[in-house]
Order: C-alpha cells, then structure tokens, then sequence
C-alpha cells in the first residue's frame, strides 16, 4: 500500500523538532489527535483508506533562534526593513514603538511577544529571516521527496501548514517549484511531476505576510492537475474568532477571479469554522478537533470519499460535546474584538495582544 507523507509546518510560538509529538492544547499532541481522529474514521465508521499515513514534524525554530542570538540588533534591523514594505511602513512608529517595549517587558510579556507576533514581523519585515527559513523548510520537504516519494512508487506529499507555518510553507513551496522567491542554500528544485497531493493552511497568513500582494494571486500556488500548479488540492482553513487568521485573509477570487478554471474549482476549498472546544483558540489542535477540519484532507489522504451519513454523524458529535453555553461568556468577549473590521496592521497587532489578553483570563 502506498504511503501519503504529511508534512506538518508549525506556527508561531517556541517548537521543539519533533514539535507534533508534543503536549499540546488538550494535553494530547497534535499527531496523536490526528492519529485519534484517523483512527476512529477507520475503525468505527468503517472507511477503508486506499493509503497508510506517515506524519513528518518539520521544524524551524533554530533558524530563528540562530538570528535572534542578538535580539536587540536584530530588532534595529526589523525597523528598517519595515520601512521598505508599503503595506507597513505607514505604522512604522507604531512598530518602532513595539520593539522598544519589547526590550524592556517582563519575562511573561516578552516571552508572548517574541515568540508568537514579532515573529510574524520578523519573517515578513527581514529578508535574513525569511530566507533562512525558506531554506531550513524547503530543504527539509525536498529530503522527504527524495528519501521516501522518489524511492516509492505511488506515494505522495500533503503539506499542513498552522499560523505563521502557511506563510512558510506558501514562499518554501514557491522556492522549491522555482517561482517568484529565490534564495540561496536550496538543495533541491521540484518541476511539475513533483506536484504535492495536498495542501493545508491552517490561520492562514500567507497573503498577510507578502512582501507584494499585488501579485500574489497570480502565480502557480493553487491548486489544478497542470504543471503550472504547485498541488493537486488547496484547503484554506480559518476560525472566525482567530485574529491570526482574519486580517487580510486569504481571499483569491476577491482578487483574481479567474485564479482557477471551472473545471479545477473543487480542487479548493475554503472552510470556515466557528465552533469553540477550547480557550486556545490558535492551537492547531484547536482547529484539528473539528470535523470540518480533518474530514477533507482525510478523504484527500484516504483516497476514497467519506460518506455523508458518517460526515453528518461526525459533526452531530462534536457539536453535541462543544456546548456553545460553556465558552458563551468567551465567544463574546471575542466576538467584541471585531477582527473582520481590522483595516491595518497596527489594528491586527493590537487585537492579537488583546485576544492573548483574554485568552489567559479565561484561563484562570
């Protein structure tokens, strides 16, 4: 049987290198959670998948703790990089204004902000950044193509890429197909008979962090059977209450309505959810708990199409275990931040801080 390799991309926050076997929000990690719901679609709802599934932790983080060694100069650089972006610099003070305070937080404040939104800066305001986790990334799912896809007929790539990670995953991928993002360092250059089966963005950010978004919509990242496209399918994942995701979201049809042919359409697809199980509501595991979530990227793994009794039995299920009561008073304090309504990225700057805010007084 052959094999589909998930290629899991992390987001923003501190990873170790097998980061998917890690604890996460449920205490459970996010490849037993995958492995649970995996599992359970087999065993209980009798699918028979066409393919086993092998999951890959890829990791970025040392990339970036090797630049940040010297946090301050790197922060002086991202003031001036931030300057260079349009789509910036108009809020360049107000920024200016975040990286000295930075310096300055407690270890709790400074631990949040270096790990979770200066990172999000960083990758889109330092070329230094950015290239360097291009190339750790890209070298990393070029090494899987060639140790496992090229050596075994049959089996093929999905990618799953959570917060910061679709962003990654969107300029590695482009830089591997060797289109629009050049770096150097890359071992490997995929055509188009490399085509991944998959991929996922999860709190996607890959047009937020552009540097030109004018364009971004017309290259070969979407999904179609060509060799002018990068992946045979596209899922858009986001939550309606995750800032992350909802500032300047991935929208490709707004821009670009010809962005795939009628006969590709249903090869994206874009998946809204509201539904809260937990606090967390950026975790991936947060995501991933939702049936909306995982049951179309397993029918992509699986190869078979999961019927509409078990789809609709799935979802009966987790909605009837996520009462809406238990987090009401929470959703509305969300609901209150308005994250559709944010016009700039000092507005989605200051709503993200405000969500941790809160996130960690319903905690307590």
């Amino acid at each position: 049987m052959a094999t589909r390799h998930v290629l899991c991309v992390h987001g923003i926050g501190k990873h170790a290198n097998n980061w998917i076997e890690t604890v996460d929000d449920g205490d459970i990690s996010f490849k037993d959670l995958f492995f649970d719901r995996w599992n359970n679609l087999n065993n209980s709802h009798n699918y028979l998948p066409r393919h086993d599934i092998q999951l890959h932790s890829i990791h970025y983080d040392d990339a970036i703790i090797r630049l940040l060694n010297n946090w301050e100069e790197q922060l002086t650089s991202l003031s001036s990089g931030l300057a260079d972006i349009p789509d910036f610099k108009d809020h360049k003070a107000f920024f200016d204004d975040v990286i000295e305070k930075s310096k300055l937080a407690n270890d709790e404040k400074q631990t949040y902000i270096q790990t979770h939104l200066l990172d999000l800066l960083m990758f889109a305001g330092l070329y230094s950044v950015q290239d360097s986790i291009i190339v750790k990334v890209g070298n990393q799912i070029g090494d899987i193509i060639q140790n496992h896809v090229d050596k075994n007929r049959g089996d093929k790539v999905v990618v799953i890429g959570h917060s910061m990670g679709t962003a990654v995953t969107e300029k590695a991928l482009k830089a591997l197909f060797n289109e629009t993002v050049t770096v150097d360092g890359l071992r490997y250059k995929l055509k188009g008979n490399d085509k991944l089966l998959a991929v996922m963005l999860i709190a996607n950010v890959s047009y937020t962090l552009a540097r030109d978004r004018s364009s971004f919509y017309q290259s070969i990242f979407r999904p179609g059977t060509g060799e002018t496209q990068i992946m045979n399918h596209l899922l858009n994942i986001n939550h309606k209450l995750d800032v992350v995701g909802q500032f300047l979201p991935f929208d490709p049809y707004r821009y670009n309505p010809d962005w795939i042919t009628a006969k590709h359409r249903k090869r994206y697809q874009d998946v809204q959810i509201s539904r809260l199980s937990s606090k967390n509501v950026h975790s991936i595991n947060h995501y991933f708990r939702d049936p909306k979530v995982y049951l179309p990227v397993f029918e992509i793994l699986g190869g078979r199409p999961i019927s509409t009794s078990v789809t609709d039995f799935l979802l009966l299920d987790f909605e009837a275990q996520t009462p809406v009561g238990t987090f009401k008073s929470f959703q509305t304090s969300l609901d209150n931040l308005d994250v559709t309504n944010t016009a700039s990225m000092r507005e989605f700057y200051d709503k993200a801080v405000k969500m941790h805010q809160r996130i960690e007084e319903f905690r307590q």
